[in-house]
Parts: C-alpha cells; structure tokens; sequence
C-alpha cells in the first residue's frame, strides 16, 4: 500500500538511508530550515496568505530540487483564499493537473485525516491512479497532511522527477514540521479575518453610538436647563411632590448627561482624535476648584474634605480642563463610596514629576478587584452597589488622560479601610 505510517517510518533502517542517498539532497535539514525560514518571515511581515502560500511552493520547489509543489487548502481553512496553489505558473494545464492532484487525494482522504503521510514511489503507481499525467515528468509524489486534532486543513503535495522509494526518519520529521508550519500560517490568516471582521463590527457600533451620544446631548442639556429653572422656582412656587420629581430629573439626567461626556471623550481618545491643550497651572488653584465641586455631594454625606499640598509645591504643566476632570472623578468615587470619615487630596513630589493622591476612608477595594477596576462598564460588587450610579467610564478616561499626559494612575487599597488612587504627573517645562 502506497502510504507510510508514523510507526513505519520510525522503523526504517539505516541501511535504508543510505541506499536513498543517492537520491537526496545531503543538505536536506538545511534546506527545510531555509523553506521554514521563508514561512515564518511572511507570517511576521504580515503578508497576504494568497502570496505567502503561492511564494511557499515556489520555495519548496527550489530549495528540494522538484519538478513540482502544491498546496491544497479544504473549504473551511480557505476563508478569504484560494484552496489551491501551485509552483508553475497559471494556465489551463494547470488547472487540469489541480483537479487531476484533487482526484488523486481523494483516493487516500482516510489515510491523510489520520495524519499519514501518503507517498507514490514510482511513475507507475501514478499514472495507475491518474492516467493523464502521461505528459508530466513526475516519477514519485508524497502527500502530507495539514492536520490537527481532528480538523483537517489540506494538503502539501510533492512531486519529484526520480523514484522515492525510501524516507528516513529525519526527512517525514521534516515534512510534518513543515506542514505545522503551514498550519501556523493558515491560523494565523483565519485569526487575522476574524480580528478585522470584528474590529469593523465595533467601528460601526462605536459610531453609531458615538452619533447617538451626540444627539442626545443638546436635547438633553435643555431639558436640565429647563428642570434647573423650575426647581429654582423662578416662575412661581411647586409644592413637594413637584420639587421631588423635578429633582429626581435633575439628578437622573445629570447621571445621563455624565454618561453621554464620557463616552464620548473615552470614544476621541479610542480614535487618538483628543488633543492636550497644556500650560502653566497653581496646583492649588485647581485642587480647590475640583474639591468646591464635589463639597455639596460630601456635605451630604457629612464627609470632611481635606486638602494637603507640600509646602514647596507652586506650579504644574498640564491640560488645566483635563486635569480637574480626573481630579473630580477620582474625589467624586471617594465620595461614593465613603459612608463615614474623610475624603483626602494630597499633592507631593519627587524629582521626575507630582503625585495627586486622593485618599477615603471608605469600603476598600479587595485585591482580586482591584485590575477590574480600569475596565469600562464595570462596577465592583459589594453591598454598597445598589445605592450607586455610576458607569465605570471614570475612571478608564481618568487612566487614559494621565497617559496622554506622560504620567500614570495607581491604586492601593485594603477592603473595608479605604482606598488610596495616585495621580502621578512628570514634571514638564512650562
């Protein structure tokens, strides 16, 4: 039978390898080392896998001194590629030798999908199979399987212009590796599909969102303008109730409306459209404005707001808006999540730039969580949940702004004790 199992080829003698020596190239690690070498240099640069498996055979050919290599790909391995490549050059012999190669694997599918390599020693066993390839120099043909696990990808098909009636085991070694590294590639194709159907998918879904978003803004801003007027109660007077649900829109819509600025700055920084605006700022300047806007949130929680800056500590460089915007997310989380206590602002430094910690005295973070905390939409679970809005947008846009600026953002935290988030700053020439 013409095909060789793992265990045959593990038994074949020496004797063996030297009477086929003749015959083979002596160099032959040597050359799959190059053949493999071409491989993976197109995987790495990236190249289109039509050109890299075309290319291949080309290689193969050269490197093993053949008359011919082909490359079968089966329906489900050829996403977004042809299933068939050959070495000489397109044309309609060539397409009749594809389908004539086809036919003659047919022949051994069972054999090749339990990963056996298939070999046709002689000429004649060739043409006893194939008829038509009267007119082809081909006196032996190998077959191997492109296999793992039991999916079945294709096929590598040699053809050799003098009789091969004997492989040692260094050379189906070889020839396997050679077929995983065709398989690597194939993979590496299907991953590279996937990836950009998918990163398409989420282009469209973040626009339109991103349209969304933008819509809903302006109407949204008027109607809190208009909720804010009422609850002044600039043209006359509510009663309880009417205060009550004017306030549960202001509140409601002002959680919207936060949402809807996040995800929208998180979306610019996503589409590296964000710019920095950065000058020359009193860092205690911008430490009060961002403790003045969470004081009423704090006052009604009876939480103390402290603000500690070391004595030597005048000027920073930043953007001014974007430095406030993580300030007041990292004070307002403080804010939520602190039932008792205070809320800290400290700002030190070093040589190389300024440290903004804030500082609570609240329910603590355990250390399992604290890596989920940089993900968007992800709230950590406690007892304390229910009670909180939120979108876990803070403090991911809070992360990407300290980046953008050269710097990080960090965290420690004990459960149950309190946490302490670092905001660190390099320092930068004005």
């Amino acid at each position: 039978m013409p095909h060789l199992t793992r265990n045959e080829s593990n038994n074949l003698s020496e004797h063996h390898n030297q009477e086929h020596s003749k015959h083979k190239n002596p160099r032959m690690n040597k050359e799959y080392e190059k053949i493999v070498t071409h491989l993976v240099t197109g995987m790495i640069d990236d190249v289109n896998l039509n050109s890299l498996l075309h290319s291949l055979t080309i290689a193969i050919k050269e490197q093993l001194n053949l008359d011919d290599c082909l490359i079968f790909l089966s329906e489900s391995a050829a996403n977004q590629v042809k299933t068939a490549f050959r070495s000489s050059l397109e044309s309609r012999e060539s397409e009749t030798i594809i389908t004539q190669i086809r036919d003659l694997i047919k022949h051994y599918q069972e054999l090749l999908a339990s990963q056996q390599i298939v070999f046709l020693s002689t000429r004649q066993e060739i043409i006893s199979l194939a008829k038509d390839f009267d007119n082809q120099t081909w006196q032996s043909v190998i077959i191997i399987p492109i296999v793992n696990y039991q999916c079945y990808w294709g096929e590598i098909v040699l053809a050799y212009p003098y009789p091969q009636n004997q492989w040692c085991k260094t050379e189906l070694n070889s020839l396997r590796n050679l077929a995983n590294h065709c398989l690597l590639a194939i993979q590496q194709h299907l991953l590279q599909v996937e990836k950009t159907k998918a990163e398409t998918i989420n282009q469209k879904i973040v626009g339109g969102l991103d349209y969304t978003f933008h819509e809903c803004r302006q109407p949204l801003s008027a109607i809190l303008g208009l909720a804010r007027m009422l609850n002044e109660q600039i043209y006359g007077s509510l009663n309880p109730k009417q205060l009550e649900y004017i306030q549960a829109i202001i509140s409601s819509g002002e959680h919207l409306l936060s949402l809807t600025n996040d995800f929208l700055d998180l979306s610019k920084i996503e589409a590296e459209k964000e710019e920095l605006f950065p000058e020359r700022i009193l860092i205690e300047e911008i430490c009060q404005a961002s403790l003045a806007i969470i004081q009423p949130a704090a006052t009604n929680k009876q939480l103390e707001l402290v603000l500690d800056i070391a004595p030597e500590i005048g000027f920073c460089v930043a953007d001014p808006m974007r430095l406030k915007q993580i300030l007041v997310n990292l004070l307002s989380n403080g804010v939520k999540y602190t039932e008792t206590g205070s809320i800290t602002l400290s700002v030190t430094q070093d040589n190389q730039g300024f440290f903004f910690a804030v500082i609570d005295t609240g329910i603590g973070i355990s250390q399992e969580n604290q890596a989920k905390l940089f993900q968007p939409f992800v709230q950590i679970p406690n007892q304390h949940n229910r009670k909180q809005k939120g979108t876990g947008l803070g403090l991911v846009l809070s992360l990407k702004l300290a980046r953008m600026h050269g710097g990080d953002l960090t965290l420690e935290s004990v459960e149950n004790q309190g946490s302490c988030f670092t905001l660190y700053l390099p320092k930068v020439r004005s």
